[in-house]
């Protein structure tokens, strides 16, 4: 519940109370011992707001010590595959915000068929939104167009909001773009409705 309310409190700009939802959390984690999964979590959590909200020291640091690690073969079993799944997810945010756009998209192409094997939609929206962010900043705009559809595509039937909106302004101009092309025009009005006004093109 803790880590739920984190990234709420962030989007409600309530930086602290983000960082307070951290600090229970990762105390619940340390007391409680119940799996290293728990651990992990807090960790990832913590390093995507921080880099969220421009720590970008934080997220080199963390990207450093972890992306050698993240090389190998993916586990077999679902509860372990998932937070290997959720590790990459997140480190190729980190990347992208560092501007390191090869690296994170060189982690995003494997986690692809297993997220759709398990029917896992939601995780397979914000890997097509890591990788449309990836693409547009190597320049392949069309590309990143296509990842960005197929977000849209799986995202509106859901009402998925924040998993556009926290992206920010790179998002935001991409989300512009499409629009501009007719590109799912009533839900992209409402997600740009949803970023702070100077984060949209005009």
């Amino acid at each position: 519940g803790h880590l739920a309310l984190a990234p709420t409190m962030q989007a409600w700009g309530d930086p602290e109370g983000a960082r307070e939802e951290i600090r229970t959390a990762r105390e619940l984690a340390a007391r409680f011992d119940a799996t290293q999964v728990d651990d992990l979590l807090v960790e990832l959590l913590q390093v995507w707001l921080a880099v969220s909200t421009g720590d970008v020291e934080a997220g080199q640091g963390w990207i450093a010590g972890r992306l050698p690690a993240m090389q190998g073969a993916s586990p077999d079993d679902s509860g372990g595959w998932r937070s290997w799944l959720f590790e990459r997810l997140i480190a190729a945010g980190v990347l992208n915000r560092l501007g390191h756009a090869e690296q994170a998209l060189s982690l995003l192409e494997p986690l692809q068929s297993g997220a759709a094997q398990r029917g896992w939609n939601g995780i397979i929206i914000y890997l097509q939104v890591q990788r449309a962010l990836a693409l547009q900043l190597m320049g392949h705009q069309e590309r990143a167009l296509a990842a960005l559809q197929r977000a849209l595509s799986l995202g509106e039937p859901e009402g998925y909001v924040r998993a556009f909106v926290d992206e920010g302004p790179a998002m935001a101009r991409l989300l512009h773009e499409a629009a501009a092309r007719g590109v799912a025009p009533l839900y992209i009005g409402r997600l740009l409705a949803a970023f702070p006004a100077t984060q949209v093109p005009t």
